[in-house]
């Protein structure tokens, strides 16, 4: 039977990214970062998901639903399950019937992490609040942005939501990627009616780093606020478009469907 380690204090400040601003603003390690240290201080043990009787990975309770994440060793030792509750970007359960492949996905690997911290005591300050160790050698020198350069930083990446976007000021690239990822740096409502609302969005291609406007009708899966509390928290969104009927002129494009991503899947 192999020996359960205790893993705490293993996770350094260094590891730590963060996520959103003010309260909405949390800390966290990347999962794949926690499945290194556990390759690397707990070798023999590997995370895997509870299956159902008929296969099925996901639980249902109460119009929501989890996945039971436990760790077992080459030895055949397991561990007990931990519970990981499938959420969105916000941290609220997703009504069952809602539940995608991509949630579920992300509900595996957040549970990992969880997983980890029951079991071994891995990041558990992430949680507890306790301080970590920095992880850098005095050696290292770490950069520290001053007051300027955070403002700087933060009036390009949010530069005025809800404020006027001028189309004509955009600058297209060449062909945007169908489907692909982008960071959402501002929108507007462009125009508003009882019966519908086009916003405009300024967002700057993963892929490519070129910037590109998208016109789009508001719908209540996707809706200002949601588009909003997108770029405060520095979400990546994906985006399915067409090109706008100003094509010709000012080289819009519109977007026919977008989708608010977790960081667990795509890196900032």
């Amino acid at each position: 039977m192999a020996d359960v380690p205790n893993l705490s204090g293993i996770a350094t400040e260094d590891l730590v990214d963060t996520i959103g601003a003010g309260s909405f603003s949390a800390r966290y390690i990347n999962w794949a970062k926690t499945l290194n240290l556990l390759h690397e201080h707990a070798p023999g043990w590997l995370p895997h998901i509870v299956h159902q009787e008929n296969g099925e990975i996901v639980y249902g309770v109460a119009d929501s639903a989890y996945v039971l994440i436990y760790f077992i060793h080459t030895d055949e030792t397991s561990l007990p399950p931990v519970m990981q509750a499938i959420m969105d970007n916000r941290h609220k359960a997703i009504p069952f019937a809602n539940i995608t492949a991509v949630d579920v996905s992300n509900a595996v690997v957040r549970g990992y992490c969880k997983a980890a911290a029951v079991s071994f005591g891995l990041a558990y300050e992430l949680w507890s609040g306790d301080q970590m160790e920095s992880g850098y050698s005095t050696d290292e020198q770490k950069i520290v942005l001053n007051e300027t350069a955070k403002k700087e930083i933060a009036d390009e990446l949010v530069q005025g939501i809800n404020q006027p976007v001028d189309i004509k000021t955009a600058q297209p690239i060449t062909e945007p990627p169908q489907k692909a990822a982008w960071h959402l740096l501002a929108v507007s409502k462009k125009r508003e009616t009882e019966k519908y609302t086009i916003l405009t969005l300024r967002a700057k291609s993963i892929e490519e780093g070129a910037d590109q406007y998208f016109d789009f009708f508001q719908t209540e899966q996707c809706s200002f606020e949601d588009l909003t509390q997108a770029v405060e928290e520095k979400l990546p969104i994906r985006i399915e478009w067409k090109k706008g009927k100003g094509f010709e002129k000012f080289g819009s494009y519109d977007a026919k469907a977008i989708t608010i991503q977790d960081t667990a899947d795509i890196p900032f």
